[in-house]
């Protein structure tokens, strides 16, 4: 596991397979509210390349985004949040830029990710870092869903 430092108090981890700390990340995903625990399970197996970016204040997890390789040359960032306690503190920002250093480094041409319509604070950060809107679809016929993606140059 890959350690960074994002300021005095905060560091980035980066880890390939399937996550190893699920009981921490589960409950960093139950602070935001409705979370079924079932999810990361049942989406992550069987996925290919799984990568974890995880931001841990001392022993804490405070933020994190796990993405997967769906098909050739293209790795989609899935899932991810901040702790509202940690929020607006350009940590989202990290953990994204962090993903996309790795996943170009293992050679990936396109980073992937969606996003609910009302999810402003993610769409900005997608943004911020460079990923661009190329599409929208209304999921389960009535949430409007916002895909972005990156070309990530070589």
């Amino acid at each position: 596991m890959q350690a960074l430092n994002i300021d005095l108090k905060m560091n980035i981890q980066i880890a390939e397979g399937y996550p190893a700390k699920m009981e921490s990340i589960e409950s960093l995903f139950r602070s935001f509210g409705d979370f079924n625990e079932n999810v990361i399970e049942h989406s992550l197996r069987n996925r290919s390349d799984i990568i974890g970016i995880y931001a841990y204040e001392k022993d804490l997890l405070v933020g994190c985004k796990i993405g997967f390789s769906p098909r050739l040359g293209y790795f989609e960032s899935w899932i991810g949040g901040v702790h509202k306690d940690y929020q607006c503190r350009g940590i989202a920002t990290e953990l994204a830029l962090a993903l996309q250093n790795k996943v170009k480094e293992k050679g990936y041409r396109y980073l992937e990710t969606t996003t609910a319509n009302d999810n402003l604070p993610m769409q900005l950060v997608n943004l911020k870092t460079g990923m661009r809107v190329v599409g929208t679809y209304l999921d389960r016929g009535n949430e409007l869903k916002l895909r972005f993606q990156l070309e990530l140059k070589t």
